[in-house]
């Protein structure tokens, strides 16, 4: 079958019957597709009708993306790294093997895996100047993570280890690996995450029914939860931030997160389980549940309803973006908090993403509401007083026309 010929029509990979991921160059206007990309990049001859390959996944770098291809008929994926800058393709997997490590990108810095005769090898490499790589010698590796510093977490041989660079601009010269974890009662396929700063892995199991959530952070180990393989990810790192699920009180999941002074708190009060999908560099969580998305902020007790929990979603610089096929939808994450000063004047505390103009408003029914104060978001939080009213006063932040 070929991926044209396709009875599921011709955007749809036919073994997986799901859309196939491609790649827009907005400067050219052409569409990237397995059919246009990989026909000089598959080693050996490959028969489309038996064999073929198609991308399955990708990730942005800063001059294009990182494809992961797979052939359709193995229903686990062969990985097939492509590096494709601006119109120049770049073929990695040449020094990569089929394993289940999923392909994430810091910079231009990606991973990979390298299985030879004498041993195995975790590669990093950059996905611009496939030239440029490093091989760390492991026994084996099923889960790794790389963090915006550069630093490379994995699970190998009962322990967690991390590879730091002496300078973040040239990640493969200079690292030094240092073990971070080890036995215990660890498992050999503990899943493990970075934020740069923390690490977060599962392991020293404590009961036959879950496996503990720890952390790593600069003021020592602590166990997070007690996981016991609910749906969606252990463990999200995010600038501090730790978001994880914990069993409530009838044993659904609930979100909670861990902030960067260590406090923990609870994010989700349902009767049935949540998702965890999420964490955003201030600690707002999204998360799904009822198979609807939702975003909760830190300190505001009520989530907020985002959409029916299709697509896909990225942090940049506070804002939350929800990708729905060729779509952007982008999503402002601010709180504004109102505390009682005496005389009766109100102090307006505001938190958002910088560089956008508010307004914050006032009413006194909900329904007719006056303008108080326009002002352009820099950074952190800003403050202001509004005079005592007459009776209450609704207040709510807008956004506005950029001056």
């Amino acid at each position: 079958m070929r991926f044209q010929d396709s009875i599921l029509g011709p955007n749809v990979i036919p073994a997986f019957s799901r859309p196939e991921p491609r790649i827009l160059d907005r400067k050219s206007g052409q569409e990237i597709s397995s059919r246009s990309l990989l026909g000089d990049f598959i080693d050996g001859p490959i028969d489309p009708f038996f064999n073929p390959v198609f991308i399955a996944s990708g990730e942005l770098v800063p001059n294009g993306a990182l494809l992961w291809t797979t052939n359709i008929l193995a229903q686990q994926g062969t990985p097939l790294l492509l590096g494709w800058a601006e119109t120049n393709v770049s073929h990695l997997s040449r020094r990569l093997s089929p394993v289940s490590l999923t392909p994430k990108v810091e910079g231009s810095t990606t991973f990979g895996y390298r299985l030879t005769a004498t041993n195995s090898l975790l590669v990093l490499q950059d996905v611009i100047a496939p030239d440029r790589f490093l091989e760390i010698p492991v026994e084996s590796v099923f889960t790794a993570d790389l963090g915006p510093n550069q630093d490379l977490v994995y699970s190998s041989s009962n322990s967690v280890f991390r590879s730091r660079p002496a300078n973040p601009a040239d990640p493969f010269v200079n690292r030094t690996t240092t073990v971070l974890a080890q036995g215990g009662g660890m498992d050999n396929q503990s899943s493990v995450v970075t934020d740069g700063s923390n690490v977060a892995y599962l392991g020293r199991v404590s009961t036959p029914f879950g496996i503990n959530l720890q952390i790593i952070t600069a003021d020592g180990e602590e166990t997070l939860a007690l996981w016991p393989s609910y749906i969606g990810p252990a463990c999200l790192l995010s600038s501090g931030w730790a978001a994880y699920t914990k069993p409530g009180t009838s044993g659904q999941s609930q979100v909670w997160t861990r902030s960067p002074s260590g406090t923990q708190q609870q994010r989700t009060f349902f009767n049935t389980s949540s998702t965890l999908e999420s964490v955003g560099p201030h600690g707002e969580v999204t998360f799904i549940y009822n198979n609807a998305r939702y975003v909760s902020l830190p300190g505001v007790q009520q989530p907020v309803w985002v959409n029916s929990g299709q697509g896909r979603v990225r942090w940049d610089n506070g804002k939350l973006l929800v990708i729905l096929g060729r779509s952007v939808l982008e999503f402002r994450m601010g709180q504004l908090q109102c505390a009682a000063l005496a005389g009766g004047s109100s102090q307006l505390t505001f938190t958002g993403p910088n560089g956008l103009s508010y307004t914050v408003q006032g009413s006194a029914d909900l329904h007719n509401w006056t303008n108080l104060w326009t002002f352009t978001h820099s950074t952190g939080t800003i403050s202001w007083t509004n005079p005592p009213a007459n009776g209450h006063l609704f207040y709510r932040a807008v956004t506005a026309p950029t001056p």
